[in-house]
């Protein structure tokens, strides 16, 4: 997606929705990375994690654990100044040890806070999913899901945090869009979730856009990182690596939670998550600095 911004009068003056904290944030120093970074045809590729050690990396690693089922509901904002969605998540995946396909695998029969669900089209038409978020969520497979080991139904308590929403930068109108942010004083602000245990997951991307200067068409740079679900965050210096003055990026913020169980012979993923975007310019250079 290409943007166009037609008046920038003052980089330096208008670093305002991503400047400096009434106090002093610390910049968190990744715990180590993981890099693949690749430059040819003039091109650039760069994919790194700033956690990988971290308690918190492990914990978002069971987001991508391979299952038969997902069970849950997201909430998605595309941009601050869109309506949010709510969907439910109710899939079959195929077998997580590629034994059988995702269309052998029968409806599980499941109920949510003790409203049974017989089919995937019924999950789909459940209402008042956005009171999911904030809560403790029952989930349980009834015993009526036969399966070759015969054992009976599970039932998951799990708590879904409530649904993220970015306070800074703020975009309130159209004139609030494409924030302009200083890689060296970036401030993400959120509304924090203090029973959120397994932190907010933070992504920045660039697809070779920039503002200013020549892009680099194909190019792709991704870093993302975990922070506490403190409300607020100095995003590393790091996380714009490979991204250029004036580059056009994409921020992914993201919170849930998630249970990976086995029932008998067939393995279910429970999650609760939303997420928000924001497209933004980066900026390495002022007026007062030297290029």
């Amino acid at each position: 997606m290409k943007y166009t911004l037609y008046l920038l009068l003052s980089l330096s003056t208008l670093l305002v929705s991503c400047g400096k904290n009434e106090h002093e944030l610390q910049e968190r120093k990744a715990d180590s990375s993981f890099i693949i970074d690749e430059t040819y045809a003039g091109t650039i590729h760069r994919d790194t994690s700033l956690c990988i050690n971290s308690q918190a990396y492990q914990a978002l690693m069971e987001f991508n654990a391979a299952t038969d089922y997902t069970i849950g509901v997201a909430a998605i904002q595309e941009s601050p100044l869109k309506t949010e969605i709510v969907v439910p998540l109710l899939r079959r995946n195929g077998s997580a040890h590629c034994t059988r396909s995702s269309t052998s695998l029968p409806d599980p029969s499941i109920s949510i806070n003790g409203e049974t669900i017989s089919s995937f089209d019924a999950f789909r038409q459940l209402r008042k999913k956005e009171f999911f978020f904030g809560n403790t969520v029952t989930m349980e497979i009834g015993a009526s899901f036969a399966t070759r080991s015969k054992e009976e139904g599970t039932r998951i308590n799990f708590y879904i945090p409530e649904i993220i929403r970015i306070s800074s930068p703020e975009v309130l109108g159209e004139g609030d869009m494409l924030p302009l942010c200083d890689y060296k004083s970036f401030i993400l602000r959120w509304n924090a979730d203090p029973l959120n245990e397994k932190g907010v997951v933070v992504v920045v991307e660039w697809y070779g856009s920039v503002i200013f200067g020549h892009e680099k068409e194909g190019s792709y740079v991704r870093c993302y990182d975990v922070f506490p679900d403190t409300g607020e965050a100095l995003l590393s210096r790091e996380m714009f690596d490979g991204i250029p003055d004036t580059g056009l990026c994409h921020m992914t913020v993201v919170r849930g939670n998630v249970e990976n169980v086995l029932a008998g012979d067939y393995s279910y993923k429970f999650v609760g998550v939303s997420e928000e975007v924001l497209d933004f310019i980066l900026i390495r250079y002022t007026k007062h600095e030297e290029i």
